[in-house]
């Protein structure tokens, strides 16, 4: 490992961070989430963020370097860095742009628009803040993609047609907003049940095995909404792309996640760590409820999807694999090759909009409205 001399005497901060930052950015395991320092940590097969505290940073410059100083005979030793010396170090700014930025962290490619043209993210694309696992989907007809992604709804009970559309809408909709091709917010994804066990919930855990992901869960416990937000945060800071609170009873009055849903930059904040800046447009939102009351403000943010439960003995269709979701799971490229061929085909027709005005997130309504 190479030698980094540490600040003190002729050795300035901005020297140090700069070695280190760039040492650390060599890796690619390392990056900045707003000003925080995070690294990709692979965990149930999947791969999310490690918020790193200030007392771990010194630990992480041993990974890259040998660290020395200067002692009073002006002689180079070996030295451990100091936790305060490590912030410093972290918080100049050669070190913040020497360490890339992450945006969004997936577990599997991403489209984006780079002068006119889509491309498909695999691994970490400094311009755009991605970080994506996986390889590229194969191509797939159009006509072919509507149809498994229709079939994917075939035994769910929707209360109306324009439910059973929503939901489609659902499975495309992360595809948009992973890759800011929206170009304005994707609301939260509220499913709604006339009972236990209709498939509120199952319908969410589909559309993230779409995109490789499972649905991280934010349940209600004593604390009230606070507890909630906590958790939410949490979940944020991680890089997780599908969040959902689950079974939701009672009164939701969140003025943070109402803020979450309409601000182009969100704090979050987790205890020990300070504030760390959230691209909030890349998160998709997720409510499963029978009995939620929501504040008039976060149900014009929603995109609601009224589900009911099928009658006892339905027989629900099974896979080689096993059920819906682990059928889903074991195909997902084709999946998403299916939604990636949606998204291709609109792109190509020069990003069609309607004239739809009945939702206050209207360039996700026009844009979904006119691929629905």
């Amino acid at each position: 490992m190479p030698d980094v001399m540490l600040p003190g005497g002729l050795i300035r901060v901005r020297d140090a961070a700069k070695q280190l930052g760039d040492l650390l950015a060599a890796t690619g395991r390392y990056y900045r989430r707003g000003e925080a320092l995070t690294r990709v940590h692979e965990e149930d097969g999947r791969v999310h963020l490690q918020l790193l505290r200030p007392d771990g940073f010194a630990s992480v410059f041993e990974e890259v370097a040998k660290l020395h100083k200067f002692n009073q005979k002006g002689q180079k030793v070996a030295t451990i860095c100091s936790t305060q010396r490590a912030k410093e170090i972290v918080a100049a700014e050669p070190f913040q742009n020497a360490v890339p930025e992450i945006k969004a962290i997936t577990n599997c490619p991403v489209l984006i628009e780079r002068n006119g043209q889509l491309l498909t993210v695999t691994g970490y694309d400094r311009a755009s803040g991605i970080y994506a696992q996986g390889a590229e989907p194969g191509k797939m007809p159009l006509e072919d993609a509507v149809r498994l992604l229709k079939e994917l709804l075939q035994d769910f009970r929707f209360a109306t047609d324009a439910d059973g559309a929503l939901a489609q809408v659902a499975m495309i909709t992360p595809a948009l907003a992973f890759g800011g091709l929206l170009g304005g917010r994707a609301p939260i994804d509220l499913g709604e049940a006339d009972a236990s066990q209709a498939g509120k919930g199952y319908r969410n855990k589909v559309t993230a095995a779409i995109y490789g992901e499972k649905v991280a869960a934010v349940a209600q416990q004593k604390g009230g909404v606070g507890s909630l937000e906590e958790r939410f945060n949490s979940m944020l800071i991680r890089g997780r792309p599908f969040i959902s609170f689950d079974n939701v009873r009672g009164p939701i009055d969140s003025q943070l996640l109402e803020t979450f849903m309409t601000e182009d930059s969100y704090t979050a904040r987790e205890p020990y760590s300070g504030n760390i800046e959230i691209d909030p447009t890349r998160t998709n939102v997720m409510f499963t409820s029978n009995k939620a009351e929501m504040t008039k403000d976060l149900a014009n943010r929603s995109s609601c999807v009224h589900i009911l439960k099928q009658p006892d003995g339905y027989p629900f269709r099974t896979y080689d694999e096993g059920d819906l979701l682990a059928h889903v799971r074991a195909n997902q490229p084709k999946y998403l090759g299916a939604v990636f061929a949606v998204v291709k085909h609109w792109h190509s027709q020069g990003k069609p909009r309607t004239e739809e005005t009945g939702h206050d997130f209207r360039q996700w309504a026009q844009v979904l409205d006119w691929i629905s």
